[in-house]
C-alpha cells in the first residue's frame, strides 16, 4: 500500500511544479540536496491499524511534508511570509481540490485530513531556508479476512 500512497501523492505534488507554479521541484524521499526552491519532500511518518470489528479493520497511514524555501534572494520575511506561505496554501488546496478519498475496489470508504505542524529555519546545502511541515493523514477500511 506504501508504494501506491507515495506515487499518488508524487502524482499531485507534482501538478505543482513547473512554469507558474508555486513549487520547483517535489522528491519523495528524504534529501538535503536539493536542486531549486521552493521545493517538497515527503516521507512516510507512522502505520496504525485500529480494529473496526470482527471482520475489517481501519489502516492509517501517515507522511510528513516539508515545503522548503530558500532565503538568500528574496529575503526571510518575504519567504516566510509570502513564497513559503502561498506554496503551504497552495498543497493544501491541491489535496483539498483533487484528492479523490472514494472508496477501494472493495467497496470500503477511505479518508484523508492535512494538518500543520512546525514552521520554521534551518541550514540545507549551507543555504538558510523557511521550512513548513504538514501532515498528511490517509485513513481506509480494509477487510481482516
Amino acid at each position: 500500500m506504501y508504494t501506491i500512497l507515495i506515487a499518488n501523492i508524487k502524482t499531485i505534488l507534482d501538478t505543482l511544479t513547473g512554469t507558474g507554479q508555486p513549487l520547483s521541484i517535489v522528491y519523495d524521499y528524504p534529501t538535503s540536496d536539493i536542486s531549486g526552491f521552493p521545493a517538497v519532500m515527503f516521507n512516510p511518518s507512522s502505520f496504525e491499524n485500529e480494529f473496526m470489528s470482527v471482520s475489517e479493520n481501519k489502516l492509517g497511514y501517515s507522511f510528513d511534508i516539508f515545503v522548503i524555501c530558500e532565503t538568500k534572494v528574496a529575503g526571510k520575511q518575504t519567504a516566510f511570509n509570502t513564497i513559503l506561505a502561498n506554496a503551504v496554501d497552495k498543497v493544501i488546496d491541491k489535496f483539498r481540490d483533487e484528492w479523490n478519498g472514494g472508496t477501494t475496489s472493495d467497496g470500503h470508504r477511505i479518508w484523508y485530513k492535512i494538518d500543520s505542524g512546525i514552521w520554521g529555519v534551518d541550514m540545507i546545502q549551507d543555504s538558510e531556508c523557511v521550512i513548513a511541515q504538514l501532515k498528511l493523514t490517509i485513513k481506509l477500511a480494509s477487510n481482516v479476512a
